[in-house]
């Protein structure tokens, strides 16, 4: 605070959003004692404290959407596919389940027994090839480290027919067959964070190109990434508010879409915390220097909102169907949707914060 200025009056508000309809949001109702600064004088508004339940997802439904298409018998085929949502161990198990969702789709296309025949991005200590329809990956008992993070999967097809061994025991003999695919591309909707969780290339609706790179043999399908992998591909939650102060930020921060990227608007922006799940089980912040504190453009303070985003201002979960969408986590069906659509309502997704308030008065 200047020299200049001198605090009048100085307010503490605690707020819990357990207590509020939407437990993501929280709204402060000031109107029975409404804070007023007279001539000369300013409204402060300091986050001194917030805490979470650490219960989101690195892979969510923000990040976890793709587009895979292609042919098979001269036939043209485009599907919109996912990879699970949840907490992934290392980037390995991201890479395993990828090539599932894609080697399932292509072969419901073929009718083929498709097979993750290798992956490459991580270093293990043995790998073992796996059927995608029912196989076992058990890759966090055997992976060493990420290696160079580039993702690097193969997939082929083959037949299974049963046979014996030298000893007369029954085995499966496996042999690898003709995929017969053609002109497989993966590319990443507009709206949808995978590329920078696999390494691809962000969308662009005018060169229109697949964001992964693809080589294609008779018997194999090769992709890979361009740049290296990453297990999130936001590490941040926000708080924001309705109120008009004085922040600034750029315009991908206050929406998904951004007419000119360049400029720098004014931001509802409160805070931003640091969202690990492998670090703890709580996002929590503890103020230590008014880092995030805004200077109101009003006078009279006697209500307001705060609520939790991701970093382009969406919320953290849309409650209506069939737009069931977020970074918040759950029990999926099969489908892909939550088993319940209540986690901001009857579930875990709250915070508390502890907020001061002061009049400051210019000298």
């Amino acid at each position: 605070m200047s020299t200049n200025e001198t605090i009048i009056k100085s307010y503490n508000i605690f707020a819990d959003s357990r207590n509020s309809i939407y437990k993501d949001e929280c709204d402060i109702d000031l109107n029975i004692e409404p804070i007023i600064a007279q001539s000369g004088e300013y409204i402060k508004i300091t986050l001194n404290y917030f805490s979470m339940d650490n219960n989101l997802y690195n892979l969510n439904f923000r990040n976890s959407t793709f587009n895979l298409k292609g042919s098979y018998a001269n036939v043209l085929f485009e599907e919109p596919l996912q990879i699970t949502n949840e907490n992934y161990y290392n980037l390995h198990e991201i890479a395993s389940n990828f090539a599932v969702q894609v080697g399932k789709m292509l072969q419901t296309k073929t009718n083929k027994i498709i097979r993750v025949k290798e992956i490459k991005n991580t270093i293990l200590r043995k790998w073992t090839p796996f059927n995608v329809n029912g196989g076992l990956d058990s890759t966090p008992g055997r992976a060493v480290c990420d290696g160079n993070q580039l993702l690097d999967i193969t997939l082929d097809a083959i037949e299974e027919t049963p046979g014996t061994n030298a000893d007369g025991d029954p085995i499966t003999i496996t042999t690898v067959v003709n995929h017969g695919l053609s002109g497989i591309e993966i590319s990443f909707y507009e709206d949808s964070e995978l590329y920078l969780i696999l390494g691809g290339l962000k969308p662009d609706s005018v060169l229109n190109d697949s964001g992964m790179k693809i080589d294609i043999t008779l018997t194999e399908i090769r992709i890979r990434g361009y740049f290296p992998m990453k297990r999130s591909s936001s590490n941040h939650t926000f708080l924001r508010t309705n109120l008009e102060c004085n922040n600034f930020s750029d315009q991908k921060l206050n929406a998904s879409t951004a007419l000119d990227d360049k400029y720098f608007v004014k931001s509802n922006i409160l805070g931003l915390f640091n969202n690990n799940p492998s670090n703890s089980e709580y996002i929590e912040y503890t103020n230590t220097s008014d880092i995030f504190s805004i200077r109101l453009s009003q006078s009279t303070l006697s209500n307001f909102k705060i609520w939790l985003t991701d970093h382009k201002n969406r919320r953290l979960i849309k409650n209506i169907p069939p737009n069931l969408e977020g970074t918040s986590a759950g029990l999926q069906a099969l489908n892909g949707t939550f088993e319940s659509n209540q986690q901001n309502t009857r579930g875990n997704l709250h915070f508390t914060v502890a907020l001061n308030i002061k009049i400051i008065k210019l000298k």
